[in-house]
Formats: C-alpha cells, structure tokens, sequence
C-alpha cells in the first residue's frame, strides 16, 4: 500500500500547477491538473483507510467509495460531477473544448474544495493555502 501523504502531497501540486497554468492561460492543461488535484486527493484518503485503490479516473466512483466510510464526502459530488470531464476531455486534440477562464477558475476553486475536504482526515496535514485569486 502506498504512502497516503504522498498522495495528498502530489495533489497539492497538482493543484498548484493548475493554478499556475490558469493564470498562464493555459485553460485545458489547468483544467487536466484540476481535476488530477481531486482524484489523487480522493484516492490519498482511500489509502489512508487501507483501501486499495482502483485505477479509474471517474471522481464519481471514488467519492462513493470514500463516502462508503465517511458519509459526508457526498457534500462533494457537484463539484466532483464538474471536474469528472477533465480527465480526458481537455488532454487530447479530439476531446479539446474551448474554456473560458471563469470557468477554469472554477475548476481550480473545485478542486481545491475536494483537496481541503480531504486534507482536514490528516493527523499532520500539509499546512498550505493556494492564493486561487
């Protein structure tokens, strides 16, 4: 089984590298990054419980899976349910959709409801707020 902070710590910066690349007005990679941030933060909290994790990138499926221990993780499927395209729509010159960047900072803010939700489970949180504005 993986290292649960490991998984937070990279969703931190999957985070981080959304931001960065929204404000560069990179608004389909910032998109991928956003919602990278929220599945590996989910998939940290699994880890954390000793749940082995699927490798799926359908935020939907792990939010019920979290929510199989903790209940209130259902309080995140809008935003889930948002992120969820990203994994793929925003990857590929197929699936590229145009993004205005309202809606990038959206996607950003998202994403960084889910990995705060899922950070405060943490007996020692990483101790890092991203400046989203």
């Amino acid at each position: 089984m993986s290292d649960p902070n490991l998984w937070l710590e990279i969703a931190i910066s999957d985070l981080e590298s959304a931001v960065i690349l929204r404000d560069a007005h990179k608004p389909n990679q910032a998109a991928y990054h956003a919602q990278q941030a929220a599945e590996k933060a989910l998939k940290g909290y699994l880890v954390l419980h000793e749940v082995r994790i699927k490798k799926v990138h359908d935020l939907m499926l792990l939010i019920t899976e979290c929510a199989e221990i903790d209940h209130t993780f259902l309080e995140l499927i809008p935003q889930a349910e948002y992120l969820k395209p990203f994994s793929t729509k925003s990857r590929y010159p197929d699936d590229y959709i145009d993004l205005e960047f309202d809606e990038v900072k959206l996607l950003t803010e998202y994403a960084e409801i889910i990995v705060n939700f899922v950070a405060k489970y943490y007996k020692n949180p990483i101790q890092k707020r991203l400046p989203l504005d």
